[in-house]
């Protein structure tokens, strides 16, 4: 073999070992893909339970102005003894 053959097989044979040294990135994207549906769905619950906590106000607010007396009346047997 020619020298100039020898020199650029050991160049080819030295890039291709650099490339069979890196590992299979793959796994590692998967598990980012994962995480990432994960972050998706707490992001959706985070809207849902703000959603949700506005409604529990505005039903609060709604008893409060249409029904105090019946509120007061609540608080009121709660709070005394029963005989």
């Amino acid at each position: 073999m020619s020298r100039r053959s020898r020199l650029s097989e050991k160049a080819f044979f030295e890039a291709y070992k650099k490339f069979t040294d890196i590992s299979d990135p793959v796994p590692v994207l998967e598990h980012a893909a994962e995480a990432m549906k994960g972050l998706s769905r707490v992001a959706d619950m985070e809207i849902e339970v703000k959603q949700l906590r506005e409604t529990i106000d505005d039903y609060n607010t709604e008893i409060q102005v249409k029904c105090p007396v019946l509120l007061e009346d609540v608080h009121c047997s709660l709070s005394s003894p029963e005989p």
